[in-house]
């Protein structure tokens, strides 16, 4: 009978240690963003990374790479920059092209 008794407050001791840890630490709800990438011409070059599901704010740098024959000219849509590397702070869904253009 004892042992019972023990182990029932054992049992009751770690039930209420766990409500308390869930209590004090809630899970967090994650939003998550779609960053669209498009490429203009499709075969003047490429982006990295192709775009895809981020956390809200997170901050992405993408990289434009021309393909044979192209350069790369600009971006715009959620930004605009000649630079051929850029970094968003995915804060809603967002699209961006990046621009090439033949040589």
């Amino acid at each position: 009978m004892k042992r019972i008794v023990f182990l029932s407050i054992i049992l009751i001791a770690m039930l209420l240690s766990a409500c308390a840890t869930s209590a004090s630490n809630p899970q967090k709800s994650v939003t998550t963003n779609f960053l669209i990438v498009m490429v203009d011409p499709p075969e003047g070059g490429s982006v990295s990374p192709p775009g895809g599901t981020f956390e809200t704010g997170t901050q992405v740098t993408l990289t434009a790479t021309p393909a044979s024959g192209y350069t790369f000219n600009n971006w715009e849509g959620a930004a605009s920059s000649s630079s051929p590397t850029i970094t968003l702070t995915v804060n809603a869904n967002k699209t961006i092209t990046a621009y090439f253009k033949k040589q």
